[in-house]
């Protein structure tokens, strides 16, 4: 354990080091952007087993919310997005993230999108 913990350290403090030599402020926002999710990802690890909806919170399927679905790689949302619910419970909410982009032709041709025209109380554009 404390060997993959020395090793994890190494290689953030190397990835911190690459982004702050890059000739542009981008590479060194990437890696103080992926050190807060890092943050924010272990203090809801911590709070995990303590977390539970208060009585008069109801997630209830295909309610949109808010969700940050922290600093992720590639083509993986990031950030904070809209998204619609579709299982929840007390203790786990499974959701699907809503984008504004237009789909791919790949998309397009493998079908999995789905356009949505109108989602209450968020700005009038087709998700």
């Amino acid at each position: 354990m404390e060997e993959a913990l020395d090793n994890a350290k190494l290689k953030m403090e190397e990835y911190y080091e690459i982004g702050k030599n890059k000739k542009y402020r981008e590479g060194e926002l990437t890696a103080k952007e992926y050190f807060e999710w890092i943050h924010t990802k272990t203090e809801h690890m911590i709070q995990k087993e303590k977390f539970e909806l208060s009585d008069n919170v109801r997630i209830k399927r295909g309610e949109v919310f808010w969700v940050n679905f922290g600093y992720n790689i590639g083509d993986e949302f990031s950030g904070r997005h809209p998204a619609i619910v579709l299982k929840s419970s007390r203790t786990m909410c499974v959701v699907l993230p809503l984008s504004s982009k237009e789909p791919t032709e790949l998309q397009k041709q493998k079908g999995n999108y789905v356009e949505i025209n109108k989602v209450y109380n968020f700005k009038a554009i087709k998700r």
